[in-house]
């Protein structure tokens, strides 16, 4: 290989400083995957768990623990099969109307609203056995479906809430003791679930 001429020894230098100095050259332009990764929020996907997690550590770190928690639970197990068998993302965010969460099928992603960063694991652990009902089930939505759900949520709370109180998650577990016939009736009563079939397809009957 030819020697380089001092001009090209001048450009090699000035190349080198502004590496030093943390100064990209000039024309220089970032990845496209560079440029996606900063623009979108980050995943992370455990392989060993087998579940995806959409957000920043922190995020990941809550909802991993919040899994280990609904694993944990007698009740929790199946769901967790069922996130990782449907490949399921999960994440914090915003959800429609201000839900606690949300499953989105068309995305498949489950939603936890983004003012529960801070709720404890059992608390995360609690909705994700609701929305993981969603997955289970895998069709559209009844007042049946959304009555396991709750069911399942309560029974995960009930398992591994220890002393903790939660409103929301208390007023499962109350809902639930009233029995099916009647949360089902007070279900009925809520809007999201007003105009929701009793089964799916309507005309199912138990």
């Amino acid at each position: 290989m030819d020697r380089p001429d001092e001009r090209e020894e001048e450009e090699l230098a000035e190349l080198q400083e502004r590496s030093l100095e943390g100064t990209p050259p000039p024309g220089w332009r970032p990845a496209q995957e560079t440029v996606e990764a900063v623009e979108q929020p980050g995943e992370a996907v455990s392989p060993e768990e087998g579940y995806a997690i959409r957000g920043d550590a922190g995020d990941v770190g809550q909802l991993g623990e919040a899994f280990e928690r609904l694993e944990s639970a007698e009740a929790g197990h199946s769901i967790v099969g069922a996130i990782r068998e449907h490949s399921t993302t999960t994440q914090f965010g915003p959800t429609r109307d201000d839900a606690v969460a949300q499953y989105d099928s068309e995305r498949n992603e489950i939603t936890i609203h983004e003012d529960l960063r801070d709720a404890s694991p059992e608390v995360l652990a609690a909705h994700l056995a609701h929305e993981g009902t969603h997955v289970q089930w895998n069709e559209p939505d009844s007042i049946d479906q959304e009555y396991h759900a709750f069911k399942a949520e309560d029974e995960v709370w009930r398992e591994i809430k220890g002393n903790q109180s939660d409103s929301q998650c208390d007023w499962v577990s109350a809902l639930m003791a009233r029995g099916e016939a009647d949360a089902k009736v007070e279900l009925r009563r809520l809007e999201p679930y007003r105009d929701l079939p009793d089964h799916w397809p309507p005309d199912r009957r138990e």
